[in-house]
C-alpha cells in the first residue's frame, strides 16, 4: 500500500477493522475516502471490492475489482473474489479466467480450485469441474462440499453410480444439507430406485420444509413408483407453494 496523504492510513485502518466486523457501509465509506485522497491506489478499490462483495453487491464488487487489478493489484484473492462474484452474476467464462489466474499465483489452493470447478459445472463442462473438484480433494479428501459437487457434476454426466457415491459421502462428512439430500435424491430418482428417492426427497423437506422443488420432485418419485395419491398431493402442493412450472403441471397430469 502506497497512501499520499498521512490521513488516508487513517481511513484505511478503520475501513479494513469495519470490514473484518462486518461493518460493510462504513467500511466502503472509509475506502472511498482513501480513494479520494489517492486515486490509483489498488489496495483501497480491492478492499472496498471485498466490502461489496461480502455484503452482496456483486456487480460493484466487480467494478472495484477491475480497478484494483488495472491499478497493479496482483493478489491471489483478489482474483478469487472477482471469479467469485462473476459465477454469482451468472458469468461463468469470467469467473474461470479470474480462477485460473488466481492458481497460477496460488498453485493447486483447494478453495479456488473448488470455486473453479463449481463454475466448470454451471457452465456444463462437467469433466473439467469433475477434474477440478478432483484436484481439490487430494488435498482436502474429507470436505463434504467438494465431494457433493463432484457427485452433482457426475449426476449431470450420466454416472449415477458414481455420483451417488459421493453424494453418500457428502453426507457421511457432515455436509447434511437440503441441497446434498436433493442431489442424491434427483439422481436415485433418474436412477429408477424411487424408495431411496423418496427418502433422501423427505430427508430434505425436514431441512426446508415445504420447498416446492423438493415436494414436486417427490412427487414425480411417487408417480414413478405407483402411488399415483401421493404424486398428485406433492405435486399440489410444489405448485401451491409457487412451482408452476410446465414440468410440474404435467408431472401431476401423468400421475
Amino acid at each position: 500500500i502506497n497512501l499520499g496523504r498521512k490521513e488516508a492510513w487513517v481511513f484505511a485502518a478503520r475501513g479494513l477493522s469495519y470490514r473484518l466486523n462486518e461493518q460493510y457501509a462504513e467500511a466502503i465509506a472509509d475506502f472511498t475516502q482513501v480513494i479520494a485522497l489517492d486515486p490509483k491506489e489498488a489496495w483501497a478499490y480491492a478492499q472496498r471490492g471485498q466490502a461489496h462483495f461480502d455484503d452482496g453487491r456483486r456487480n460493484e464488487a466487480i467494478a472495484d475489482l477491475t480497478a484494483a487489478i488495472d491499478a497493479g493489484m496482483n493478489e491471489a484473492w483478489a482474483y478469487d473474489t472477482r471469479g467469485q462474484a462473476y459465477r454469482m452474476v451468472g458469468k461463468y467464462e469470467e469467473a474461470i479466467a479470474d480462477l485460473t489466474k488466481s492458481l497460477e499465483r496460488d498453485v493447486d489452493s483447494p478453495w479456488t480450485l473448488r470455486e473453479r470447478g463449481h463454475s466448470y459445472r454451471l457452465k456444463g463442462d462437467f469433466e473439467q469441474a469433475i477434474a477440478d473438484f478432483t484436484k481439490a480433494l487430494e488435498g482436502e479428501p474429507d470436505h463434504g462440499w467438494a465431494l457433493g459437487q463432484r457427485g452433482i457434476a457426475y449426476r449431470q454426466k450420466g454416472d449415477y453410480e458414481r455420483a451417488i457415491a459421493d453424494l453418500t459421502r457428502a453426507l457421511e462428512f457432515g455436509e447434511k444439507k437440503a441441497w446434498t439430500y436433493d442431489g442424491r435424491g434427483l439422481t436415485y430418482r433418474l436412477a429408477k430406485q424411487y424408495e431411496l428417492a423418496i427418502a433422501d426427497f423427505t430427508a430434505s423437506l425436514e431441512l426446508h420444509a415445504d420447498d416446492g422443488w423438493t415436494l414436486a420432485q417427490r412427487g414425480l418419485a411417487y408417480r414413478d413408483q405407483g402411488d399415483l395419491a401421493a404424486a398428485i398431493a406433492d405435486l399440489t402442493r410444489a405448485i401451491e407453494r409457487g412451482k408452476k412450472e410446465a414440468w410440474v403441471y404435467d408431472g401431476r397430469g401423468q400421475a
